[in-house]
């Protein structure tokens, strides 16, 4: 835990327990009931909390598991799968070399009798070992072979190799290096600097940012491209998350929206959490949303429904609002049930509910991949239909102490019901937007490191590359062959649009 972190949580708890001090005290000399029923839902609440700071620790994730619901069977020993090993892991994308060895013609006797040694044909003892080749930078000089004409004089020379830079110094391939080595594998460029110096190449940041921008130029189509491909599928997952966009002697608090498929993600860096903001990345995009119960995604929905125009963002047009179903997340409905289920035990009997929308939904995913959606309209017809009519029954019977992680759960049931249950209409939709928040990771991983953009163009080369790269791995292409190629068509023919499953076709 950082330092800063630390003093952040002592501080919290040194507050927590003078407040819960005095709610004693108070308990003690008040006399009529309501008083005391009051000072002891408070202390109840103070408690929660304190709970919940020591549980949780600053800087470190808490899982979300939890118990096995009362009444379930144990699972069966017998049916799980064997563990695997600490053996040597397969290793099928590495380059495989053979080296042989053989004994020193001195060696080639034997030790028991002194005759000569024959090589056993084909037969060999093989051990495997895995290794490194460094990386290395060469200097490459280009000499473009010069034609002459002697009848007019015309000088014609041999066409050399395409530039991302007319004239630049630096190849793609070292430029492409650089993008994945910072958005990829979150190596700073100050860092990468250090390291190619190491290998004896001088080079300046500045240089490597110049790189950056070209590449990020010449894959801008594709980007854009990204964005238009998302938003013709039928269902789209959302999510946002804060970005530092810092100045002069200052910073300021940006948002990395994103929307994507189980194939593609596109990220776009705002300087707001707006709804003008939502609309200008849904643009107007007709389908399903997934979302987190964030309340610019409803509003836009009920904006549209009501005949709304376009909402201006910082003095400029947006295209007509979307038009979309949105779908609520059930993990985000759980997450303040279970945080607070030690608290308020009653949120138990609801968490084991959503767990059976899980089980139940688990079923369907036993099986054909192409068959998914019929198995899911056939389950979604009944056995969830029957557990959320329960969850209703619950969620209409709790009168939890408001503040509390149990009052923050009731409520998003409440606020958030219809489009909770909405899974229930089209097998299209999933229960959850866990795939959003995973999407986001890498760019959490990026903003701890880099801790931001240093101005608005850092803001846009950071989405482009994280959206291209992400995007890549999701389908399973190496993100790096991919810019490369990406960059290659581009630079040759201009404006080129390549997606990362392109790179999948034969």
């Amino acid at each position: 835990m950082l330092k800063w972190e630390k003093n952040a949580l002592e501080k919290e708890i040194k507050i927590l327990l003078g407040r819960l001090q005095k709610a004693v005290e108070a308990l003690a000399q008040a006399t009529g009931t309501g008083e005391q029923q009051r000072l002891q839902l408070e202390i109840k609440e103070i408690n929660e909390k304190l709970a919940a700071l020591s549980a949780e620790p600053a800087g470190k994730s808490r899982s979300e598991k939890r118990g096995r619901p009362v009444g379930e069977p144990k699972e069966d020993k017998a049916e799980k799968q064997p563990q695997k090993g600490h053996g040597p892991k397969q290793q099928p994308l590495l380059d495989q070399v053979k080296q042989r060895w053989e004994l020193d013609e001195a060696d080639q006797i034997c030790p028991d009798c002194g005759a000569p040694l024959k090589p056993m044909n084909g037969q060999y003892e093989a051990s495997e070992e895995v290794t490194v080749i460094e990386r290395s930078y060469k200097l490459i000089t280009h000499e473009r072979q010069k034609y002459h004409c002697s009848p007019c004089g015309h000088i014609e020379a041999a066409e050399g190799p395409d530039r991302l830079i007319p004239g630049g110094r630096y190849s793609t391939e070292f430029a492409v290096t650089v993008a994945a080595d910072k958005y990829n594998l979150h190596l700073p460029t100050t860092r990468q600097v250090d390291r190619m110096a190491q290998l004896g190449l001088n080079v300046s940041s500045q240089t490597l940012w110049d790189l950056l921008v070209a590449l990020y130029n010449t894959l801008l189509p594709s980007y854009l491209a990204l964005r238009m491909w998302i938003l013709t599928q039928s269902l789209v997952y959302a999510d946002e998350t804060t970005w530092r966009k810092m100045g002069k002697g200052s910073s300021e608090k940006w948002w990395v929206w994103a929307i994507c498929t189980e194939t593609a993600v596109f990220y776009e860096i705002l300087p707001t959490r707006s709804t003008a903001a939502a609309a200008k990345i849904l643009g107007s995009y007709e389908g399903i949303v997934m979302a987190d119960g964030y309340g610019a995604y409803a509003a836009l929905e009920e904006a549209r429904q009501k005949g709304g125009k376009q909402l201006p963002m910082n003095g400029s047009q947006l295209p007509p609002l979307p038009n979309y179903m949105l779908a609520i997340c059930w993990a985000h409905a759980r997450r303040p049930l279970f945080k607070g289920e030690k608290n308020f035990p009653e949120g138990g009997e609801a968490l084991d509910l959503i767990a059976k929308l899980y089980a139940i939904e688990a079923e369907a995913e036993n099986g054909p991949v192409d068959t998914l959606l019929k198995r899911r309209k056939e389950l979604r017809n009944t056995k969830p239909r029957d557990v959320i009519a329960q969850l209703n029954v619950w969620e209409k019977k709790q009168h939890p102490l408001p503040g509390s992680t149990l009052a923050e759960g009731v409520s998003f049931l409440r606020n958030q019901w219809k489009g909770l249950t909405r899974f229930l209409e089209d097998p299209q939709i999933p229960l959850d937007n866990n795939h959003a928040e995973q999407q986001m990771r890498q760019i959490v991983l990026g903003r701890n490191v880099h801790l931001g953009s240093r101005a608005t163009l850092g803001c846009q080369v950071s989405a482009l590359f994280y959206s291209l790269i992400n995007s890549a791995k999701l389908v399973g292409v190496d993100p790096q062959k991919y810019l490369l190629e990406a960059a290659n068509r581009a630079i040759r023919d201009p404006g080129t649009v390549t997606f990362p499953w392109d790179l999948l076709k034969p």
